[in-house]
C-alpha cells in the first residue's frame, strides 16, 4: 500500500524537475555558445605562431573556431529571423555569435583574404538580430577593406550607411567614438587627394551639416567639443577659415583655457590662411613647450620647421627637423615626414648633392611608401634641373621598373591601385602619352569601382585632346565618361567640352 501510494508522489517529482530542466534549457544552450566562444578566444591566444609570423593557413585556423560559434548558435537557436522579439538568453546568445563573426572577419582582413571577410560582414549588416555594436563594427571593417581594394564607391557607400546607424557617435553615452565622427572628414579628403575639387566641396557641405547637427542638438561634453573641432575643419575645407577660427576658440577644457589641437589649428590657419604669421609663429613655439598633445607637438615642430625654410633660415629648420625625429623616434609617419623635408632643404639651398643623398636616404629607408614612390618619381626632374641628363634618364627607367612591379607583385590592392595610379601620371608627365593611356585603361579595367577610375576616363580624354590632338578619340572617352559617370558634379564641364570639340 505504502509503495502505491509512493508512485503518484514520484510522479509529481518528475515532472517538477522536467518542467524546471526545460526551463533551463535556452540557459544551457546559451552557454555552450558561451563556452564555444571562449574556446576559440583562448586558441588565438595560445597559438603557436607569432602574429608577425602567421600563414594564411594559420588565420583559416583561428577563423574556424569562431565559425564554430555560429555554426554551433545556429543550431541551438534556430528560427531566430522569424521572431518579432527576442529573449534575454536569446539576445545573449545572438550577441556572443555576431562577435564571433566579426572578429572571424578581422582576423581574415589579417591574413589576406578580404574576399571571405566581406562576405560575413555582409551577413552580419544583413542579420537583423544581431546588435546594433556588431553591425557597426561591421559596416566600418567592411568599409576599410573595400578602400584597402581599391573599392572607394563601396567604401563610401558603407561609411555613410554607418554614420546613419551610429548616431549619436558616442560610446558609454558621452565618449566620441573618433572611428565613426571623423568618417565626414575623411570622404572630403579623399575626393581632395585625387583632385575632384568639385565633389568636395559638395561633401564639405555634407560634412557640415552633419556636424552642425551634433553641436546643436547636445549639452557641452567630450562629444560637443570633438564635432566642434571637425565642424571647423570643414569650414576650412569650405574657405570660411574666420568662422573656423571663431568656433576652434569656443574649444575649451575645463579651466577654460583653448584645448591644444585647437590651438594648433588656429595658429595654422593664422599662418597659411589669414596672414598673421607672427601670431602663428608665436602659438606654435608656446605649443612645443608647454602642450601636454604629442602629436599637436609634432605638427608645430614641423610647421616651425616649414616657416624656417620658407625665410632661407636652413639651419634652424633643421634644428627644429633634429628635435622632431628625436622625440618621436618611433612614428614611422613623422620620420618620413622630416625626412622629404630635410631634402628639400638642401634642394631650396642649392646643395644638391646632399639634397641627392636624402632623396636617397628616403627611397631606401622607407621603399613602397607614397613619399618615396613620389620622390622616385621627381627624381629624373631634379637631375634635369641640376644638368645631369644621363641620370635623369637612368631614374626615368629605374622609377618605371618600380613602379610596374610594385603594380605587378603586390600584395597589398591600395598600393597596386596607388603604383597604377602613379605609373600612368609618370607616363602622361615623361610625355609617354600611349603608355600613359594604356595604363589608365589598365586601372580602370583593375579597379573599375575606385575614384581613381572615373578620374582615369577623363585624364585619357584630355591627353587625346590637348597632347595627341585627337578630337575624335577625346571625344570617344568623354561621352564614355559622361555615360557611365551620369550624377558627377564635372558632367557638366565636360559635355560643354564635348559641344566644343564637336563644333570645333
Amino acid at each position: 500500500m505504502k509503495a502505491l501510494t509512493l508512485i503518484p508522489t514520484l510522479l509529481l517529482v518528475c515532472a517538477i524537475l522536467l518542467v524546471s530542466c526545460s526551463g533551463y534549457q535556452p540557459e544551457a544552450k546559451r552557454y555552450q555558445v558561451e563556452k564555444a566562444f571562449l574556446d576559440a578566444d583562448k586558441a588565438v591566444t595560445n597559438y603557436g605562431v607569432k602574429p608577425e609570423l602567421r600563414s594564411t593557413q594559420d588565420y583559416l585556423n583561428l577563423v574556424s573556431g569562431y565559425q564554430k560559434v555560429y555554426s554551433l548558435f545556429e543550431t541551438l537557436f534556430p528560427n531566430l529571423e522569424s521572431k518579432t522579439s527576442l529573449s534575454t538568453t536569446e539576445r545573449e546568445a545572438a550577441f556572443l555569435a555576431g562577435k564571433a563573426l566579426v572578429v572571424a572577419a578581422n582576423l581574415l582582413v589579417t591574413g589576406g583574404q578580404p574576399d571571405s571577410a566581406v562576405v560575413i560582414l555582409n551577413q552580419v549588416i544583413a542579420t537583423k538580430y544581431f546588435s546594433p555594436q556588431h553591425q557597426s563594427e561591421a559596416l566600418l571593417l567592411l568599409g576599410r577593406t573595400a578602400e584597402r581594394q581599391g573599392n572607394w564607391i563601396d567604401a563610401e557607400a558603407a561609411y555613410a550607411k554607418l554614420l546613419e546607424l551610429f548616431y549619436p557617435p558616442v560610446v558609454d553615452k558621452i565618449f566620441p567614438a573618433m572611428d565613426v565622427m571623423t568618417l565626414p572628414k575623411a570622404i572630403v579628403e579623399h575626393y581632395q587627394s585625387i583632385g575632384d575639387t568639385a565633389t568636395a566641396l559638395q561633401k564639405a557641405d555634407w560634412a557640415i551639416s552633419y556636424y552642425q547637427k551634433i553641436v546643436s542638438s547636445y549639452p557641452h561634453n567630450p562629444l560637443t567639443m570633438a564635432a566642434t573641432r571637425l565642424l571647423a575643419e570643414a569650414y576650412n575645407f569650405k574657405g570660411d577659415f574666420q568662422r573656423s577660427v571663431s568656433l576652434l576658440e569656443t574649444v575649451k577644457d575645463s579651466t577654460g583655457n583653448i584645448v591644444d589641437a585647437a590651438k594648433g589649428m588656429i595658429a595654422d590657419l593664422y599662418l597659411g590662411r589669414l596672414d598673421r604669421k607672427n601670431e602663428a609663429v608665436q602659438m606654435y613655439q608656446d605649443l612645443v613647450s608647454k602642450a601636454g598633445d604629442s602629436s599637436v607637438i609634432a605638427s608645430s615642430l614641423m610647421k616651425l620647421a616649414t616657416i624656417e625654410f620658407a625665410n632661407k633660415r636652413y639651419d634652424s629648420g633643421r634644428e627644429y627637423l633634429h628635435k622632431l625625429t628625436n622625440a618621436f623616434p618611433r612614428s614611422t609617419l613623422l620620420q618620413i615626414g622630416a625626412q622629404q623635408m630635410l631634402a628639400q632643404s638642401f634642394e631650396d639651398q642649392g646643395e644638391y648633392d646632399r639634397a641627392k643623398q636624402e632623396y636617397l636616404n628616403l627611397i631606401n629607408a622607407y621603399p613602397n611608401t607614397q613619399q618615396s614612390l613620389e620622390s622616385m618619381m621627381y627624381l629624373p626632374d631634379f637631375f634635369k634641373k641640376i644638368g645631369q641628363p644621363v641620370l635623369a634618364e637612368q631614374w626615368v627607367i629605374k622609377t618605371e621598373e618600380k613602379l610596374k612591379n610594385l603594380a605587378k607583385n603586390s600584395g597589398d590592392k591600395r598600393l597596386i591601385l596607388m603604383a597604377f595610379s602613379y605609373l600612368a601620371s609618370f607616363y602622361s608627365h615623361n610625355k609617354m602619352y600611349d603608355l600613359a593611356i594604356t595604363q589608365y585603361l589598365e586601372l580602370r579595367a583593375q579597379f573599375p569601382k575606385s575614384a581613381q577610375a572615373a578620374d582615369a576616363l577623363l585624364r585619357v580624354g584630355m591627353i587625346y585632346q590637348f597632347s595627341k590632338k585627337d578630337k575624335v578619340r577625346a571625344l570617344e572617352a568623354y561621352k564614355e565618361f559622361v555615360k557611365q559617370y551620369p550624377t558627377s558634379v564635372v558632367r557638366r564641364t565636360i559635355e560643354q567640352e564635348i559641344r566644343k570639340l564637336e563644333q570645333g
